[in-house]
């Protein structure tokens, strides 16, 4: 992951710039050795591993040691698209003491996707990316002002963190980047989103989805983001929510006798302990009732979130009529929802059929849309390089024929509809294309006409 992003950083069209990797005790020596390639990099190497915000902040006192106006953080595995440094800097110099600006995060498993466009919170400090699963569009091209940014690809002014500190190393992982966004508020510097500043990132490469370390250390940053700036008169309805919603989500895996995902939970909670407590109470300047009010959702729950390339690992096939199989590809939500059984299709999406009879085929989708959308778009699909057939999208459970497509092995299917049905439109939490239903793959016998 290390060389693409580094190599994706060769093509930036801000020159102004130097590469610092912190090597957090990789013990490899691939950071000096393996890199290559025209950018200028420079290495520093820790001799232990110090976790995310302390290795972010040696190579954020580095840049301040020489200089620098601005310390861009960039994950190893998210990859910037050539204009994305430069956008960052023209939106912190376009603005009254910009003190952060996000970037717009897009899924590296499927870039349709949105993975954050910044970051928001709740009133139980429960915290998640802005768009997270949505499909991007014009609606998340807007610049402005964001609760906060992602630590994946963020901008810091050297000015701000001179005041405002740099970030805290008191969270193990997680929540930092929140934190950060806080102590800039706090120390009069705004927060901004730069659409234009594209990056694609690998969700949870580093912990992966769902895991129990995942878990723990995000349970226990979210008790010490709260603890340290909610104010008195609503920390201890916030902290008793959020023990009951850790509770309410697990409590399905403990009667299915899976606690673990429960324990570390718990854990998370017990591990902040009356010395975190006092301690983060007692040096930090929290927000008031009125910025709290400003900045929350005002909810406790926990959103619905849909993440592309790591639910949709476990989606079913659609029933494949006829000989052969279907393997899904990239955009494809989990399946469920209205209407018939089957699984959602974002606007784009890819799958590969192989039949078992080689020879020319006839391709039929049964496909259903709500007819109450108001919307009629068309839906084409293409086989390998070439287009099959293009329908109009008509409401309810409809079979569409394509034409016929000669197969002798394993083919790839492109799917496209020209518009999706938004969350706020549709009531759902995602965004919504076309639910595929069934798939017909049907033999053509050409010795034996009309009959399939």
């Amino acid at each position: 992951m290390l060389r693409r992003c580094i190599s994706c950083l060769e093509g930036q069209t801000y020159g102004n710039m130097k590469v610092v990797i912190v090597d957090n005790a990789s013990g490899d020596g691939w950071a000096e050795a393996g890199i290559g390639g025209e950018v200028d990099v420079e290495v520093v190497r820790v001799d232990a591993r110090v976790g995310f915000a302390r290795g972010n902040n040696i190579g954020i006192r580095h840049a301040m040691g020489r200089g620098a106006r601005y310390a861009a953080l960039l994950n190893d595995d998210a990859f910037a698209e050539p204009k994305w440094l430069e956008e960052l800097v023209a939106t912190a110099m376009g603005g009254k003491r910009v003190g952060v600006v996000g970037s717009k995060v897009l899924f590296d498993a499927d870039t349709q996707f949105i993975n954050s466009t910044g970051l928001l919170f709740n009133m139980s400090g429960l915290a998640w990316d802005r768009g997270m699963g949505r499909v991007d569009s014009v609606r998340w091209d807007e610049a402005g002002a964001a609760a906060g940014a992602t630590g994946a690809a963020v901008l810091l002014s050297c000015e701000m963190l001179k005041e405002a500190g740099l970030l805290d190393e008191g969270y193990p992982a997680y929540y930092e980047d929140l934190d950060m966004c806080m102590r800039a508020r706090t120390s009069g510097y705004g927060v901004a989103y730069a659409p234009r500043a594209v990056v694609r990132h690998q969700y949870s490469a580093s912990y992966g989805s769902g895991s129990l370390r995942k878990e723990y250390l995000s349970t226990f940053s979210r008790v010490r983001f709260v603890v340290k700036f909610f104010p008195g008169e609503v920390l201890g309805n916030a902290l008793m929510r959020l023990v009951l919603e850790r509770l309410r989500s697990h409590a399905g895996k403990l009667l299915r006798l899976r606690p673990w995902g429960l324990l570390a939970a718990l854990m998370g909670l017990a591990g902040v302990g009356l010395r975190v407590w006092s301690a983060v109470r007692d040096r930090t300047v929290r927000l008031s009732k009125v910025e709290l009010d400003e900045l929350a959702v005002a909810s406790y729950g926990k959103p619905k979130l849909h993440i592309p390339g790591v639910e949709t690992s476990g989606v079913e096939t659609p029933l494949l009529s006829g000989g052969g199989s279907v393997v899904l590809e990239e955009g494809w939500y989990a399946g469920g929802g209205r209407g018939s059984a089957g699984c959602w299709m974002a606007r784009r999406a890819g799958m590969v059929i192989r039949p078992e009879v080689e020879g020319r085929h006839e391709l039929r989708i049964q496909a259903w849309f709500p007819e109450k959308s108001g919307r009629r778009p068309s839906f084409e699909v293409l086989a390998g390089e070439g287009m099959l057939g293009k329908r109009e999208v008509e409401g309810g459970l409809k079979l569409y024929e394509f034409g016929s497509v000669s197969l002798t092995g394993a083919m790839r299917f492109s799917l496209e509809l020209s518009d999706f049905i938004p969350a706020e439109e549709s009531g759902d939490y995602r965004d919504l294309g076309l639910k595929i239903c069934r798939i017909e793959l049907n033999w053509l016998d050409e010795r034996r006409k009309g009959v399939k």
